[in-house]
């Protein structure tokens, strides 16, 4: 039955594209299979964490942020299923703020995240968390002013203490700089990031020194699918740089904020793409801009704009995001995800 009531609301996001109605019970569909889940590999893990964990411990395979929340809805007398629901309430409320505020056919951009990267967000859960903070904070990163500024950095900085990795998007604040400038930072953090790959060697010799293993384990997990990672990530950059560029044309003041902050993120994305290579776990920093571009995709479908560019941006989006889908989860990724998520999860 969830396969059905998916492919409907994939339908009605395409059909009904700019519908609140649509955007909300898609919400509520992603909702309930978040917290239905209750057989995959990492929900597994989590839940005997949250049986398990009875007090606040600095480590960095679990964040302080998660900790806190966990052991509050213990004393709180929550039970595991509980204390997910109100969990991914909350991050998915954070993530349709940004979009609503943005969007001008918020269903069509669930349509392309459920597609990807839902089923992994809903998985990874305290990434997921990190993401959804990082782009409610996004919303002040647009305002372009100095508060706006300290208020993203809080927000990155509370997303890190549910998924450390979130402290790397700080480099966003780049944005408040000189267009010629944020290309100068990119190309920096590029280079940088793409040097990690050169001096590999001599890091995997220095990192069990320092009692890295978390990060060593990362770094050591190399296959050929990274370099397609790379490839959608980079498609989808480009993609959403071109998108914002041509959209311009077309918005107001509040509009054309929010494309220009968008290609600068785009522009400063790219320093993430050399991790990728090294590990597909660092997948989940270009995954964090992935809501930001399909708002921009979804925003091409305009009537301003040739019913022929729209078809195409409107093909390239639904095809690439939906190849994304099939490569990633009918193979490998069926048992970890479709199944635990569709098959074993809420009878609808």
């Amino acid at each position: 039955m969830s396969f059905i009531i998916a492919g409907v609301l994939e339908v009605a996001g395409v059909v009904k594209r700019n519908s609140k109605i649509v955007f909300f019970l898609f919400l509520f569909f992603m909702w309930m299979l978040f917290w239905g889940n209750q057989t995959s590999p990492d929900h597994q893990s989590y839940k005997w964490m949250y049986q398990t964990i009875s007090g606040i411990t600095v480590s960095l395979d679990v964040e302080i942020g998660f900790q806190a929340t966990m052991l509050l809805a213990k004393y709180m007398g929550m039970s595991s299923v509980m204390y997910f629901a109100i969990f991914g309430l909350i991050a998915y409320l954070l993530i349709a703020r940004f979009i609503l505020e943005y969007s001008e056919n918020p269903a069509f951009v669930l349509c392309l995240y459920f597609l990807y990267p839902f089923l992994l967000d809903a998985e990874q859960k305290r990434s997921f968390m990190g993401t959804a903070l990082v782009l409610f904070g996004f919303r002040y990163l647009i305002k372009g002013t100095k508060r706006g500024m300290i208020q993203y950095a809080i927000c990155c900085i509370v997303a890190a203490m549910f998924q450390i990795s979130c402290i790397i998007f700080l480099i966003f604040l780049a944005v408040a700089v000189k267009e010629k400038n944020v290309y100068k930072i990119a190309f920096g953090a590029t280079v940088a990031t793409a040097s990690i790959n050169i001096f590999l060697p001599i890091i995997n010799k220095v990192l069990p020194a320092f009692a890295f293993q978390k990060l060593l384990r990362y770094l050591s997990k190399f296959q050929m699918k990274n370099i397609i990672s790379i490839c959608f990530f980079l498609i989808i950059i480009v993609m959403g740089i071109w998108g914002s560029r041509h959209l311009m044309e077309y918005a107001d003041e509040k509009q054309k904020k929010f494309y220009e902050v968008c290609i600068h993120i785009n522009v400063l994305s790219i320093s993430f793409l050399p991790l990728v290579y090294l590990a597909d776990d660092f997948t989940r920093l270009p995954r964090t801009i992935l809501v930001m571009d399909y708002i921009v995709y979804a925003n091409y479908i305009k009537k301003k704009i040739t019913k022929r560019k729209q078809l195409l941006v409107f093909a390239l989006a639904l095809g690439l995001v939906g190849s994304r889908f099939l490569a990633y989860f009918l193979g490998a990724g069926m048992e970890s995800y479709i199944i635990p998520f569709f098959v074993e999860g809420l009878n609808f």
